[in-house]
């Protein structure tokens, strides 16, 4: 339902983007917590967040960003799978990168995935196609940016990265 509410929002571009501080590492740990269900119990956090990375974002509009990646990663991780979430800092952006163990994509409908009602041909059932649009809308109102990509390691899984502006590049 939070997906319909926000697609209606950007449709008529009616996004109140009010940026501040956001801790990245509380963040996660709460969407995990608030992620939970039977499914999750099966799969495991890998969180490579260090306390002090932040991000100059929209404190709700983020966070609902975030929630979407992340809740497509959990559904789309083999049971007994870890889901990594890891963040750096370089050059006053962050990148936060959201990594499951599942099937992928392939590598032809990367940059669909992120298209209003796309669904990979792999997707299996269910999902309206509308989470990955609405994180990429949510992390460009913010000047940042979001991409997929299959893991540099070669292994299973698909990796999503949000590249968004560092907190303390506007710090004095």
């Amino acid at each position: 339902m939070q997906n319909l509410i926000a697609a209606a929002k950007l449709d008529a571009n009616a996004l109140d983007v009010r940026a501040s501080q956001v801790l990245l590492a509380p963040l996660v740990c709460e969407l995990w917590e608030e992620l939970a269900d039977a499914e999750t119990s099966y799969r495991k956090l890998e969180l490579g967040i260090g306390a002090e990375i932040a991000v100059l974002a929209d404190p709700a509009l983020i966070r609902q960003a975030l929630a979407n990646v992340v809740e497509n990663a959990i559904k789309f991780s083999p049971r007994g799978s870890a889901v990594t979430i890891d963040a750096e800092e370089r050059g006053g952006r962050v990148v936060l990168r959201v990594r499951d163990r599942g099937l992928g994509a392939p590598p032809a409908t990367l940059a669909r995935l992120f298209e209003r009602f796309y669904r990979a041909p792999n997707a299996g059932e269910g999902g309206t196609g509308l989470g990955l649009y609405i994180a990429r809308s949510f992390v460009e109102s913010q000047g940042g940016h979001i991409c997929a990509s299959v893991p540099a390691d070669g292994g299973a899984g698909l990796t999503v990265a949000l590249d968004l502006p560092s907190a303390r590049s506007t710090r004095p």
